[in-house]
């Protein structure tokens, strides 16, 4: 009689990802060992558990994290990343991921053993990425994602005219000295781009300004680097951006599997085509806009914080707002579902 195979067991669970940012000292992130006679047993993990029936991932995060660390942080404040779907082949889970930072009471109350008795560490995400705490496969995004910022800020344009950065040497003075320690920037220049030799201008001004400083993480656009054969996708601080017209006209077999994508995306459609992305591809996120009106398209129609958050919440990535947002837009952004926030702007208020 043959042998017939029981489907693997499906589970949804929450995911703790609970950072401390000390004084002058990297952050570093709780991981929980998990016990030997659990599946991936002896590994490290982010916090969480199974979610129960009739509860939502916010609600099972919060229960999990009080069951296994026996601490309240309801009131921590949680933003959403996104959604980790992984087939360990005798099981297949789907990872509903949250961020907070815990504070100095909250950190020296998590040290040691959990409220099950699990060994706890705090890692920094440097000696996580070097295998020095081995977590199961399907965190592995995770620790991608731990890389984002909570801002990522947009570039003007080159000898735009209604812009004040009018030359190169202008564009890469403001952007070298303005731009905070390690943070992310899209490089976005239309303008340099619609040249002749677009391409190459496009390269000379990242190359220069990536050469002055090499801590920044650059977004870059997929027209300009994304097909050129000697193109480096293990490059550490580099992202392939996809643009909405990009994004929605290429297909997982287009786009080189070794490179980290980001892409702007305004519908549900556009969301839809990134999530599949993410099966396949290392997803950092995805910029969501337009959400309110900005100085330049006031008449335009935007999505407003009820449609982002709608929108944001079938996404599967984390999502950055963008379209009339600042710095203290952030708490918004999270409370609809969304990571960060993202714009031209922004820059001026850091």
């Amino acid at each position: 009689m043959p042998t017939t195979l029981s489907p693997a067991k499906f589970i949804n669970v929450a995911v703790a990802v609970i950072a401390f940012s000390g004084t002058n000292a990297p952050t570093r992130y709780l991981l929980a060992r998990r016990h030997a006679h659990q599946h991936q047993g002896n590994r490290f993990e982010f916090v969480g558990g199974k979610i129960e029936t009739g509860e939502t991932p916010r609600q099972a995060l919060l229960r999990e994290v009080y069951e296994e660390l026996g601490v309240q942080m309801a009131d921590n404040g949680w933003a959403r990343l996104g959604v980790i779907c992984h087939d360990y082949g005798d099981q297949r889970v789907s990872l509903h991921v949250f961020y907070t930072q815990a504070t100095a009471e909250q950190y020296t109350r998590l040290q040691g053993q959990g409220s099950e008795g699990q060994a706890l560490v705090w890692a920094t995400r440097a000696d996580i990425s070097a295998g020095n705490y081995p977590l199961p496969a399907a965190n592995t995004r995770i620790v991608d994602w731990l890389a984002l910022p909570n801002v990522i800020g947009i570039s003007r344009d080159i000898a735009a005219a209604t812009n004040a950065l009018l030359t190169f040497d202008t564009w890469l003075d403001v952007y070298t000295h303005k731009l905070p320690q390690h943070a992310w920037l899209y490089v976005r220049l239309p303008s340099v781009l619609a040249q002749s030799d677009g391409t190459q201008a496009y390269l000379v001004a990242w190359q220069a300004l990536h050469t002055s400083r090499p801590d920044v993480t650059f977004l870059l656009s997929y027209q300009a680097v994304g097909q050129l054969a000697w193109y480096d996708c293990d490059h550490d601080h580099v992202v392939l951006h996809l643009n909405h017209h990009q994004l929605m006209g290429s297909t997982a077999q287009d786009l080189p599997p070794s490179c980290r994508y980001f892409a702007s995306c305004h519908d549900a459609n556009s969301l839809s085509k990134i999530n599949q992305l993410a099966q396949t591809h290392t997803v950092m996120g995805a910029f969501l806009s337009p959400v309110l009106p900005t100085p330049t398209h006031s008449d335009a129609p935007t999505l407003g914080w009820q449609g982002f958050g709608h929108l944001a919440a079938s996404s599967k990535v984390p999502i950055f707002a963008l379209g009339g947002i600042g710095i203290t837009d952030i708490a918004a952004a999270r409370a609809h579902d969304g990571y960060g926030v993202a714009g031209i702007r922004l820059l001026d208020a850091l």
